[in-house]
């Protein structure tokens, strides 16, 4: 178990962003581990602990991106967590506007996913 490395968990099901990414985390120096479905990150946080950050979709094949952020939210381990969520629904986006530390709209590119981690390490 490493929970010293700094990581990215990603739950995104769409494969190029997902992609993307793992991509972005990696030119900065993180490590992105990836929940396609939205039903393996609790396996994820329990073998690395607690994420630099979450990319989070809002729209999962097996889970609700809106009940996973207010999971999240309750839960004290993420207080200093930013969660960046992402989604291709406008009114969804301004609707959890005030939950995540950012709202991206699709599509995403690398190098705004780079510059957003980049200023997560600080």
């Amino acid at each position: 178990m490493n929970f010293m490395q700094p990581y990215l968990l990603v739950l995104e099901d769409d494969p190029i962003l997902g992609k993307v990414a793992i991509e972005a985390a990696r030119q900065v120096g993180m490590l992105a581990l990836l929940d396609s479905d939205g039903d393996k990150y609790r396996a994820l946080l329990a073998e690395h602990g607690i994420p630099q950050a979450v990319l989070l979709d809002l729209h999962l094949p097996f889970a609700s991106g809106a009940d996973l952020l207010r999971e999240f939210r309750a839960d004290a381990r993420f207080a200093e967590v930013p969660i960046l969520i992402v989604t291709a629904d406008i009114l969804q986006a301004r609707a959890l506007q005030e939950q995540g530390e950012r709202v991206l709209l699709k599509p995403v590119s690398m190098m705004r996913l780079q510059e957003i981690l980049s200023q997560i390490q600080g």
